[in-house]
């Protein structure tokens, strides 16, 4: 980054919309900040860790640290927050049914737990094996322990899906599901998922008798049909669709089929970089790559192709070819503000 103090990653409309009044985030950065009122709660305090070392590469400065606590073990009262936010945090937790019991706690009713979760299939770790329901509550039921610095799980968006309703129906939390993202609208390589508190818990439902709930309860979820599960996977699979206002849903095959005949036909830089652009919009990364890659062709002085094609490579969890993406747009293209940024702030954030 040219900034001292550049955030890498744009705030989440998303969490605007629904993190309203005094919060907590949990683990967070200052190159991937949220821009809500909110206390930091980290492990420790200290600059010299190596995710805050990373950090204050990344952007010159380190998010200060305002409780210095576990993310699932947080010294403060009942009922005493309006949200808990995180991203990029979740996977860590050895056994993220106690972390999401305790941000319950936490929270007023009517507050809201907001989880922004890697993706496997966008990461690096797409060849890791899915964590099973069955994983996260045997976790669960045996207090799983760990030092926080890896990742635990590897998820997909029905995954914790999955786990939220099974917390649902088993553990009896009365929680709304308000919202699920497929797609991140933050780092852009993971999923979101938005949960309400409903009402407090019971005095007799600590974490230790949910455990012992849980011991005695099956491993799985109600996804028949009509069934809240059966719901939100449906949601899922519409959003999977590209990205288009739900009205014009019926278009799509003939804005495909457009596109489509687009590859073919001759066609100037301005308007491959257009249609690249328009593609990534809509999600069909496919054609995005093929009209950036000809927009590069087209005007070898241009970066901006480049630049749009490493941050395809980024939100596809290759780091390297992103690098040499942004690093050519920079090449031929110097001024290119965007891709002095990109490369400068990945650059520091892998340390080559």
């Amino acid at each position: 980054m040219t900034a001292s103090h550049h955030a890498f990653f744009r705030e989440s409309a998303l969490a605007h919309a629904y993190c309203r009044g005094k919060g907590l985030e949990i683990g967070g950065a200052a190159h991937n900040p949220f821009g809500l009122d909110a206390l930091n709660v980290d492990m420790s305090d200290r600059l010299d860790t190596e995710f805050k070392l990373e950090e204050i590469k990344i952007c010159g400065t380190a998010l200060a640290v305002d409780v210095v606590a576990p993310g699932d073990d947080i010294p403060l009262p009942d009922g005493s927050q309006d949200f808990v936010v995180s991203s990029h945090v979740l996977e860590h937790f050895p056994d993220p049914v106690k972390a999401l019991l305790e941000w319950d706690r936490l929270l007023r009713p009517g507050g809201i737990i907001f989880a922004i979760v890697p993706h496997k299939e966008r990461t690096m770790d797409r060849d890791q094996p899915r964590t099973t329901l069955t994983h996260m509550v045997d976790d669960f039921i045996g207090a799983a322990e760990g030092d926080f610095i890896g990742h635990y799980h590897f998820w997909i968006t029905e995954d914790l899906l999955e786990l939220v309703l099974w917390m649902i129906e088993t553990l009896e939390m009365t929680w709304k599901i308000e919202a699920i993202a497929d797609a991140d609208d933050k780092v852009g390589n993971g999923f979101t998922i938005v949960v309400r508190k409903l009402a407090d818990r019971r005095a007799d439902e600590g974490v230790e008798q949910l455990r012992q709930r849980a011991a005695r309860s099956g491993r799985t979820v109600n996804a028949g049909p009509g069934s809240p599960a059966r719901r939100w996977y449906e949601v899922l699979e519409l959003q999977k669709l590209p990205f288009v206002p739900n009205e014009h849903h019926e278009a799509f095959p003939s804005l495909k089929e457009l596109i489509e005949s687009l590859r073919e036909e001759p066609i100037s830089a301005p308007l491959a970089l257009k249609a690249g652009e328009f593609c990534f919009n809509l999600g069909i990364t496919r054609n995005a790559v093929h009209f950036f890659e000809r927009a590069a062709t087209l005007a070898p002085g241009n970066g901006d192709p480049y630049n749009n094609l490493g941050v395809i490579s980024y939100q596809r969890g290759d780091r390297a070819e992103a690098l040499e993406y942004f690093a050519r747009a920079v090449s031929i293209d110097p001024g290119n503000e965007n891709a002095r940024k990109n490369l400068a702030a990945l650059t520091t954030f892998t340390g080559r």
